[in-house]
């Protein structure tokens, strides 16, 4: 699929600072997304054929306690967790090259549907995350977000 931007004219823009740390996380979503589609496919298979044991008559005990692992209660928590974590490094990524670039705190609050206070701390967390490693944060790590 090919994602435009208006305002663009098809030209991609040289690099700015920052740029790269939101290309990382944003690649690492789409990788997440590409298992999650996966998975999607898998769970909803799975499904189908829970519903059409319970269609056949069996009761859902023996159905749950028969499913063959992982069952979809924790398919569907690792896959809802994956795509969490996803968008926790974008979120990250976008709030410090925002505020980089001069937006405020409010500005990229609203952008992101969150508190000024939670945009705070987000650049807090990424300020002891620099000084701890040397190094800004890289998109692979994990943490809250």
């Amino acid at each position: 699929m090919l994602v435009t931007v208006e305002g663009t004219d098809g030209m991609l823009p040289s690099p700015t600072p920052g740029d790269d740390e939101v290309r990382a996380a944003l690649e690492k979503a789409l990788s997440i997304l590409e298992q999650a589609e996966q998975r999607t496919l898998e769970m909803r298979a799975k499904g189908v054929a829970l519903i059409g044991l319970r269609n056949a008559g069996r009761p859902w005990e023996e159905i749950l306690l028969d499913e063959h692992p992982p069952p979809m209660t924790v398919l569907l928590a690792e896959s809802a967790h994956a795509i969490g974590e996803a968008s926790s490094l974008m979120r990250r990524a976008e709030v410090r090259v925002l505020h980089r670039s001069g937006c405020s705190m409010a500005r990229i609050a609203h952008r992101l549907g969150v508190s000024r206070q939670r945009v705070s701390s987000m650049l807090k967390l990424g300020e002891v995350r620099q000084a701890q490693n040397g190094a800004p944060e890289r998109a692979a790590e994990k943490g809250s977000g």
